[in-house]
């Protein structure tokens, strides 16, 4: 038994020694240089003994890199002989315990040309490149034009740990619970497959009784040719995103919902109590004024200068009632609404307004989308009133299954739309500001198109629901 590990001892030892590329062994935490084997002597032109004091950062052209705990590594290295001359070499290293400490063998291997030095830093690259794709957090597949996996990382073998993608399945049956039976309508990967450009999507994919939302990035691969061989897919997910912004639209619905509730109150408070009030103090002021021939004549010019101020204050305060909220909302509906309106705002502010309204006859809308579709068409005419200088101002709400647009349009001085909004916020104009956050919790769409003395076109597209939709649907 001693004997043979004798001879193998001896073997190893001579394998060592006789290794045509340079050997050399170091402590790992003292960097010293412990045994060398020929080739090195040869290479470095130091003798043995001496070689036996130096450290790597004697050999060693730049910094020693920080040593990693992998079995095996490979890397390019500048090194110095004794004369001072530099050469690149390649290392492969490997880490052991001996006497319990721990020892790193590098075997160095001198590269004779540059070609040798590029095919190993794109080796190496190559190596860093796949490292990043399986470690990183955001699910990455290649998938061919057969929309076959072809391979994918560890993320995404995380998210569906029960499928065997050694078999290559159809994408829209492995990513799918149920398997899809055909690809998914909204697949950004066929879409890369056919163009050769890059796509984007949000899908809900329903996974383990659950659904899962995941943002789908679908890039191109491409051989020498310019030949489209496959699609590399990037999926992030998305879910807590989601159910935080659903969360946000949600506490934004109530508030917004609060508000309309305060401002009803307030309305109906104005309208029932305070108007009301101020009508019968002008009708007992009118009785006075016209049983009473003994006043004085300076007593009746004051108690008519005050039945002036009273029908004033009154129309003010209806005025304010109904901005507050539009009585007829309920009882006629939104287009009747709108219409009045803007006829009361051409009235009052001088200026030629239009509605016109096609596609929702006959719907029954969701009255948290008709009183957000008002405060849009008010807050636009607002702003019209303010800034535009207009003569003229036409609205437009039209259904166009299964959207709904509203287009807010005036012939005014117009303006530079991306100063504006970069400038909204210091110049206090919150109009425009206001009105896209609306229009963002209706989850729609809000663009603006304007040039100074063109005048301003404003639209807004929004998903329809209907008077029985869930406002938490919005």
């Amino acid at each position: 038994m001693k004997a043979n590990w004798q001879d193998s001892e001896q073997w190893f030892q001579a394998l060592f020694e006789h290794n045509p590329n340079a050997a050399i062994v170091f402590d790992e935490e003292t960097r010293r240089i412990e045994s060398i084997n020929r080739a090195a002597k040869i290479l470095f032109n130091y003798r043995e003994e001496i070689f036996r004091t130096l450290t790597l950062s004697d050999i060693i052209d730049t910094d020693p890199p920080r040593l990693c705990d992998a079995e095996l590594r490979r890397e390019i290295r500048a090194f110095r002989t004794m004369a001072g001359a530099v050469f690149t070499s390649e290392i492969a290293e490997g880490k052991f315990v001996f006497n319990g400490q721990s020892k790193i063998l590098w075997i160095v291997r001198e590269m004779d040309n540059q070609s040798d030095v590029e095919a190993l830093l794109r080796e190496r690259k190559v190596q860093e490149y796949r490292s990043l794709v399986e470690n990183i957090a955001i699910g990455v597949t290649l998938i061919g034009r057969d929309m076959r996996i072809l391979t994918l990382n560890r993320q995404m073998r995380c998210w569906y740990p029960r499928i065997d993608f050694s078999r290559q399945p159809l994408c829209y049956q492995a990513f799918n619970d149920p398997p899809g039976e055909k690809i998914c309508t909204y697949c950004p990967v066929i879409q890369t497959l056919r163009d050769g450009r890059v796509h984007e999507a949000v899908a809900e994919i329903p996974s383990e009784r659950s659904v899962r939302y995941f943002r789908i990035v679908a890039s191109p691969v491409v051989d020498k040719e310019g030949n489209i061989r496959a699609a590399i897919e990037m999926v992030e997910d998305i879910s807590e995103q989601r159910a935080a912004e659903r969360q946000i639209r949600t506490l934004s619905q109530q508030l917004l919902t609060a508000q309309e509730n305060e401002r009803l109150m307030i309305s109906n408070e104005l309208h029932d109590s305070v108007a009301q009030d101020l009508s019968t103090m002008k009708i007992s002021l009118a009785l006075t004024l016209g049983e009473s021939s003994t006043l004085p004549d300076d007593v009746r010019k004051t108690l008519t200068d005050m039945s002036s101020i009273l029908s004033r204050t009154i129309r003010t305060v209806r005025n304010l009632s109904y901005d507050l909220r539009p009585p007829g909302l309920k009882e006629i509906g939104l287009i009747e609404t709108l219409g009045s309106y803007c006829d009361e705002f051409a009235e009052d502010a001088g200026i030629h307004a239009e509605f016109h309204s096609t596609g929702l006859k006959n719907r029954a809308m969701n009255p948290f989308l008709e009183i957000n579709i008002y405060r849009l068409v008010q807050e636009g005419l607002n702003n019209i009133r303010k800034h535009a200088e207009a003569r003229r101002a036409v609205i437009f709400l039209i259904g166009a299954y299964p959207n709904v647009i509203l287009r807010i349009e005036d012939d005014g001085k117009g303006f530079d739309v991306a100063a504006r909004e970069q400038a909204g916020f210091s110049e206090k104009r919150m109009g425009l500001s206001s009105m896209r956050e609306r229009v963002n919790l209706l989850m729609g769409k809000m663009s603006i198109r304007s040039r100074p003395g063109e005048g301003t076109r404003i639209f807004i597209r929004f998903p329809f629901r209907d008077g029985l939709s869930d406002l938490s649907e919005i």
